[in-house]
């Protein structure tokens, strides 16, 4: 017994000098294997909420017009932190910035799980958007910082976990309703528990580990590192093709967005609760395919080449989906859609961060402003054409913003060699 406990102590005694006697290098990877858990725990809470929306609407009993409230209170608490991190991101310190995150994300998500008023939902889905919006921006550029040149394979796989979180949200809410028979809000809860769980964690880990030293730090400033605002940042021709692509595509993902209500509201003998989540499970896979495939391509293949092929593609696979509407056809148009399409966002997050790598924080902040912008406005007005002309008018103007993408990136963005001057 009395070895046993000595046993047990001097692990506890070799786990903590471990941690502390760990190289450089091997403190990065400590520190990205927690932002890959962060992000996996966003992608929990932050994905359960389109297929948990016809259960929403059902129990505040709120029209489609009126649940566009749930929708823009999120772009509007996006839209806040994203001129927030534009300010003051860059300066903080990320380490203690990813555990205050982790924690308020957690809360935020157990107070949805109390199934609250529908203000105080409301409020707390504004307040949860701004979380995962900080978070996702804080661990890309951290991830940036650590891997310099290489961010580019890092934040790609980040990505990769971040869409398994994705597809494993819709089954977790079939899970929890269907098989065990709790309220919608339930899932909330799970969610959040286990992001509180992997904050302590890395509060845990980060209290015995020095943090470590950062690849952005090594270059030299001349002392003092440059300022640049973003005002600066915007006057760069490919930052406003990134902040107009941002703008197209916000439209664009309102189709990804509303497909489970869509198929409740349209047909729902046909795309029951069950078949809604396989179809949005087929669409998770081919954005996991497509981010796992990205991690290697991303060497070979230029970033602006897959962007605009992707562009055109996943819509063509979206429009076959809608002219069949058949549910195996979804599955497979879906897959292929997302498939293609799934690492649109990694690939953008590149190009930002391939701009200003110095500051990443705010560069991916001013770019993401244009989703909160566009996304205050699509929501409700597509909302708005399905409630007053047809779902399926408000299903197809999406696409065309799709393939407005394609032009952004075909015609705007002047691709340039790494080294080369900032175009105006």
């Amino acid at each position: 017994m009395y070895r046993n406990e000595n046993s047990a102590c001097l692990q506890r005694w070799r786990c903590f000098f471990m941690l502390k006697k760990l190289s450089n290098q091997n403190k990065i990877w400590v520190a990205t294997a927690f932002c890959f858990l962060f992000m996996f725990a966003e992608a929990l809470t932050g994905n359960i909420f389109s297929t948990l929306q016809p259960f929403i609407i059902e129990h505040y009993g709120t029209s489609l017009t009126e649940s566009s409230l749930f929708s823009m209170s999120g772009q509007i608490g996006h839209l806040l932190i994203m001129y927030l991190i534009m300010i003051i991101s860059d300066r903080i310190d990320k380490v203690k910035l990813l555990a205050v995150l982790g924690l308020f994300l957690g809360a935020c998500s157990l107070g949805i799980g109390t199934a609250p008023s529908m203000g105080a939902l409301i409020i707390l889905l504004a307040m949860r958007t701004m979380l995962e919006s900080y978070l996702d921006n804080t661990c890309t550029a951290y991830i940036s910082n650590m891997w310099g040149d290489q961010r580019g394979h890092y934040i790609g796989m980040m990505f990769v976990l971040f869409v398994i979180g994705m597809s494993i949200a819709p089954n977790l809410n079939t899970f929890v309703i269907e098989n065990l028979k709790f309220g919608w809000n339930a899932s909330y809860t799970i969610t959040g528990a286990f992001c509180v769980v992997v904050t302590l964690c890395y509060i845990f880990v980060f209290t015995l580990m020095k943090r470590p030293v950062l690849e952005i730090d090594k270059v030299s400033w001349g002392g003092e590192k440059k300022r640049l605002s973003v005002k600066e940042m915007l006057k760069n021709r490919n930052m406003k093709a990134l902040f107009l692509a941002n703008i197209t595509l916000s439209f664009y993902m309102y189709f990804s967005s509303q497909l489970p209500v869509f198929f409740f509201m349209t047909n729902a003998d046909v795309f029951d609760t069950k078949t809604r989540s396989l179809i949005a499970t087929a669409g998770s896979i081919g954005s996991i395919v497509s981010r796992v495939l990205y991690v290697p391509l991303s060497k070979k293949l230029k970033t602006i080449s897959y962007l605009r092929v992707q562009s055109l593609t996943s819509v063509l696979f979206n429009v076959i989906g809608l002219v069949f509407m058949n549910p195996y056809v979804w599955m497979v148009c879906l897959f292929l859609s997302n498939c293609i399409s799934g690492a649109s966002y990694t690939a953008r997050t590149v190009l930002t961060c391939d701009e200003y790598p110095e500051y990443a924080s705010s560069a991916s902040a001013a770019t993401s402003v244009a989703n909160g912008i566009a996304g205050l406005f699509a929501t409700p007005l597509m909302n708005w054409v399905a409630d007053s002309v047809s779902f399926i008018v408000a299903m197809i103007i999406p696409l065309i913003f799709g393939v407005g993408t394609y032009f952004v990136f075909k015609f705007v963005y002047v691709e340039r060699n790494k080294g080369d001057e900032v175009i105006a």
